[in-house]
């Protein structure tokens, strides 16, 4: 029975997408951040959002009601423009065109639940879900 839990938590470890050395779910302050700003770097490749390091496409990200977070945007679609939106917090990084980076910090609001963030040029193929848990 030990060796079942262990086994599951292991599995369970190994879904949870990564930023920074850290899991995305905020299990603590990931290695190389400041403590009071976790940062989640998303890149943008052929018309869908990654966690960096990722294969899952468009990721559900996990924060916490009152958390500090930089979300830094990698565009690496070459001649396409891309944003990081989330109209509901109204959160949103700079429209890049072509290859780069943005950023933007800000607070996680109190309302626990799922929210959408999207791509605002491509929003019917560019999204996710952030869930404050």
């Amino acid at each position: 029975r030990a060796l079942l839990l262990i086994v599951a938590a292991v599995a369970a470890l190994a879904i949870v997408p990564r930023v920074a050395g850290g899991v995305l779910d905020g299990a603590g302050t990931p290695s190389g951040t400041s403590q009071n700003v976790r940062e989640i770097h998303l890149v943008v490749r052929d018309m869908t959002f990654y966690v960096d390091g990722s294969g899952e496409p468009n990721p559900t990200l996990y924060a916490r009601p009152g958390e500090r977070v930089r979300l830094v945007l990698q565009n690496t679609d070459v001649g396409m423009s891309h944003d990081f939106v989330i109209r509901s917090w109204s959160v949103k990084t700079r429209l890049r065109k072509g290859k780069g980076e943005d950023r933007v910090e800000f607070t996680v609001p109190d309302t626990r639940g799922a929210h959408v963030y999207t791509c605002s040029p491509h929003a019917e193929m560019m999204g996710g879900t952030i869930v404050v848990h």
